[in-house]
């Protein structure tokens, strides 16, 4: 049987991993990027604040509030708590640590010049137009749930197939003599089922 010490790493390990790949999606969606230095590009004040706009009416500034309730639905299914009391405070939790991060004032910021290499001051009032039509304004509302939705079927689907597809490739690594045998263990192991880790 594993020890309480593996197991709450265990739940530690998933925490991260939900939580980097929720925040991850949304921040994808949303076009956050790394923009180094050579890829600056020189913003005038007209598109800099059609960006800002832009971003006010896509609500990037409540994006904090957005991570935050996937990332703390995401943990309340982690831990499975059993009382209510304690699901409201594991959601209360997460809101205080991503507002005390203050992350969506620094994101809305990073968003202007990735915004401006990739689109023009029409490109972006046209995206301005777009977006307060009412079917606009219905996606701006619903795409963080259907992103939060979408990644967990995609996680359970992957997490369901990883196994074997780690199998598969550490056996063609083997075969073509890219790692030794130890290594193929190595490897298979990494992913494998918590039911079989359950039983050492």
């Amino acid at each position: 049987m594993r020890t309480a010490e593996s197991k709450n790493r265990a739940i530690r390990n998933t925490a991260l991993r939900v939580v980097g790949t929720t925040v991850l999606s949304l921040l994808a969606y949303l076009g956050y990027a790394v923009v180094s230095a050579s890829d600056a590009v020189e913003i005038t004040s007209e598109h800099r604040a059609e960006i800002e706009r832009l971003m006010e009416i896509i609500n990037a500034d409540q994006m904090g509030k957005q991570i935050s309730d996937m990332v703390g639905q995401q943990m309340v299914q982690l831990l499975d708590p059993k009382s209510p009391d304690r699901v409201a405070r594991i959601m209360e939790i997460t809101l205080e640590v991503f507002n005390e991060a203050n992350l969506h004032e620094e994101m809305v910021n990073d968003f202007v010049p990735i915004y401006a290499k990739y689109f023009s001051l029409d490109e972006v009032r046209e995206m301005i137009a777009w977006h307060e039509t009412p079917l606009g304004q219905k996606s701006i509302e619903l795409i963080p749930q259907l992103m939060a939705e979408g990644m967990l079927v995609s996680q359970n689907k992957l997490m369901a197939i990883l196994p074997e597809i780690q199998e598969k490739i550490a056996a063609r690594l083997k075969f073509e003599g890219l790692i030794s045998e130890k290594e193929e263990e190595a490897v298979t192991g990494m992913m494998r089922p918590r039911s079989q880790e359950s039983n050492e």
